[in-house]
């Protein structure tokens, strides 16, 4: 008896390596009438890149002892330089195909909840859809250039569907008052280093307004939308965890650091009016630091294929202007020069309240502390090369 379940189990595990090899390989079969492909949505993970949950697909067929997991959300560390397609929005994404107990188990050592729903499909939409993913999954079509808000995991299935069902993206294009920027704070929170990080370096693009569409680049509104159409069956908690959040990389907040530079914006500034020190000592590296951040604005913005960090208006305060300034604060040539660049500034930092009363795009509120700063900086700098 043991011999024979012994057995059984390998001729099972071998039977299951070559349905992923034919798949793979693009070998259509014809599912059976008994047939499931389910939508599989993960919950947040503690990392993050895992921090606004993931979609996959997964495809169970018992007669043929059928049970694989297309997953769009695969990339590949040994891409030859990665990191520099990484930053430079060139890194490809994949449609990888794995065992569905692999899949769950991976899950279930991240402690992430899962919950499936059964697609509701005719017998000829199921094998179109089974048919247009093992297509995807060949080597030559499984790779994609991956976009966060518009090419992703959740986008690619919603994609799919709609495609196979004959929907409309037309009729879900109601906006719903709500940005891009606004759902990526529902996962992380506004008082966290990384969402000032991303409210610096995404432009106003990223303030546009969502629709029940576009929002599905969310796993959990990829859901939502597939549900509204009548295409996802009733919840199935496959592994029910405890829900995990995104937490601050640092103890030390993006608050505490906003009053410190609005009090040493006010010290600096009693400093200014009774010229008690030499303030170009402090000025001149501050404002090196942030040309630094202006230079790496500009550079995402205008030089690589990252949509959503152009027309950033970041740059209001974050002004290139600051390499000529610092240049001619340490040589101490052409005041006259240093004083137009001075104004300048001041009249960008004014706009920059402008633009946030207009709420054309959202501001990190640590960027709020440098700009009064910047300004009391640059007004210094006005009255002293007259």
């Amino acid at each position: 008896m043991c011999k024979l379940f012994r057995f059984t189990a390998v001729f099972c595990c071998l039977q299951t390596v070559l349905t992923l090899v034919n798949v793979v390989n693009a070998q259509i079969i014809q599912l059976s009438q008994s047939a499931k492909i389910s939508l599989l949505t993960c919950s947040a993970g503690e990392e993050l890149y895992s921090s606004f949950g993931h979609s996959a697909i997964r495809v169970a067929d018992d007669s043929l002892r059928l049970d694989v997991v297309f997953n769009y959300g695969v990339f590949d560390f040994n891409t030859p330089n990665f990191y520099a397609k990484f930053v430079n929005g060139n890194l490809d994404y994949m449609l990888a195909v794995s065992e569905f107990n692999r899949f769950i188990n991976n899950y279930l050592a991240e402690e992430r909840s899962i919950i499936e729903n059964d697609f509701i499909l005719t017998n000829n939409e199921r094998q179109q859809l089974w048919e247009r993913l093992v297509i995807n999954a060949q080597p030559q079509n499984k790779f994609y250039r991956y976009d966060f808000f518009f090419d992703n995991c959740a986008t690619k299935i919603r994609d799919q569907i709609f495609a196979v069902k004959g929907l409309d993206a037309a009729n879900f294009a109601t906006e719903n008052g709500e940005t891009f920027r606004d759902y990526l704070h529902k996962y992380v929170a506004a008082d966290t280093w990384t969402a000032q990080g991303i409210d610096l370096l995404l432009g106003m693009r990223c303030d546009y307004a969502t629709t029940e569409y576009s929002r599905a680049f969310l796993p959990i509104y990829l859901k939502e939308l597939l549900s509204k159409t009548g295409v996802l069956d009733s919840d199935k908690q496959l592994l029910d965890c405890k829900p995990s959040v995104y937490k601050s990389e640092s103890s030390l907040s993006p608050l505490v650091i906003a009053i410190l530079i609005v009090l040493f914006t006010v010290v600096y500034a009693v400093c200014s009016i009774y010229n008690r020190v030499n303030l170009q000592i402090i000025t001149v590296p501050v404002l090196a630091i942030i040309a630094l951040i202006s230079l790496l604005i500009w550079y995402l913005g205008l030089f690589t294929n990252h949509w959503v960090m152009g027309m950033n208006y970041n740059l209001l305060w974050a002004s290139i202007l600051y390499i000529p300034m610092i240049i001619l604060l340490i040589t101490k040539r052409n005041s006259k020069l240093l004083r137009v660049l001075a104004l300048i500034n001041c009249v960008a930092l004014v706009a920059l309240i402008l633009l946030i009363i207009l709420g054309l795009q959202a501001i990190p509120s640590l960027a709020l502390a440098l700009s009064a700063m910047l300004l009391v900086f640059n007004i210094d700098i006005y009255i002293k090369n007259r």
